[in-house]
């Protein structure tokens, strides 16, 4: 189970630096014309550089607090809140008419929350 849920970690957190790297360093434009990424569309550019900032110490919340052992509570926390995210990504999807986007970001949204789930249980 653990190597599972490690596996989850590792994937979520490659979401996450690949998304919010994206978002710290590239216009609207670029994101939603040549990078696909058109959930940002609309959004001012400082909003989507905060939404890119917390995807990026997100990852980091993944992967370090349970590897170093240190409040290793972070990173389920940190896994349900990107769970959060992911869903709130994929009801924009939905409205813009976008399912197939919308059912990967709502199955990103549940391996988060598995994740989440799994190293809670672990903590007990």
């Amino acid at each position: 189970m653990n190597a599972i849920l490690w596996a989850g970690q590792i994937y979520l957190a490659l979401n996450c630096l690949f998304s919010g790297f994206s978002k710290s360093v590239f216009s609207e434009r670029k994101l939603v014309l040549e990078m696909k990424q058109t959930g940002v569309e609309g959004l001012p550019q400082p909003l989507i550089r905060f939404i890119g900032i917390s995807q990026l110490l997100g990852a980091a919340g993944l992967i370090i607090p349970w590897l170093l052992n240190i409040l290793p509570v972070l990173t389920p926390v940190a896994a349900f809140a990107f769970g959060i995210d992911v869903t709130m990504a994929s009801g924009i999807h939905i409205q813009r008419r976008e399912y197939k986007t919308a059912a990967i970001t709502l199955l990103t949204a549940m391996i988060s929350f598995f994740v989440s789930a799994g190293r809670f249980y672990f903590l007990c």
